[in-house]
């Protein structure tokens, strides 16, 4: 299983597809293992604490490697749930490796925007075990988070900043600090 967390906030929180706004939600790359054709996937999106949203996810193919998808063409979403008020959304999906194995972006939305709140997103594949999610959380959003006091950063925010990916990858099997895992020199960014 990888899970990573994320934030719906006031620059991160574009409501569904039907809005002008939907590209600012938290988005996740899929990246599939390296020696996967097609696999199942399951995803399950969950609101942590607060209020209950009508919540979803949609899966888009990635335009490169490494980019947030800003633009939606018809026909572009490959998987969708409905959106639905309640703390969990789950998403079964199929997907075939893409050409040049260019990963597919999960994007975690609210029905409408202005909804904020803590959500954590979880993907398990039998077919695929080396999966992986990787945050496209705007740098400035992550920017701003990562300057604030101790005191008042959001708890619920990965630990790390955008160079350190590695460390919010895979929640759910990490131990310790990331300067305990890859030496402190390597975690510089990390918080403490």
């Amino acid at each position: 299983m990888v899970a990573v967390q994320a934030e719906w906030t006031p620059s991160l929180s574009g409501g569904c597809p039907k809005h002008k706004t939907w590209h600012a939600n938290p988005m996740f790359q899929l990246v599939p293992g390296p020696a996967v054709v097609d696999a199942s996937y399951s995803l399950t999106l969950r609101q942590l604490g607060g209020t209950a949203h009508a919540i979803g996810l949609f899966i888009i193919p990635a335009d490169n490697a490494t980019d947030r998808k800003t633009r939606l063409a018809k026909g572009d979403i490959i998987a969708r749930t409905k959106f639905t008020k309640g703390a969990t959304s789950r998403l079964d999906v199929s997907l075939p490796r893409r050409d040049a194995g260019l990963p597919y972006i999960v994007v975690a939305s609210t029905f409408d925007p202005g909804a904020y709140g803590s959500i954590s997103l979880e993907l398990t594949s039998a077919d695929d075990r080396a999966v992986r999610l990787v945050p496209l959380q705007p740098a400035s959003f992550i920017a701003a988070t990562a300057s604030q006091p101790a005191a008042t950063r959001p708890q619920s925010l990965a630990r790390c900043c955008a160079e350190a990916r590695h460390s919010i990858l895979r929640l759910s099997e990490r131990a310790g600090s990331c300067s305990s895992r890859y030496g402190s020199r390597r975690a510089r960014h990390c918080w403490r």
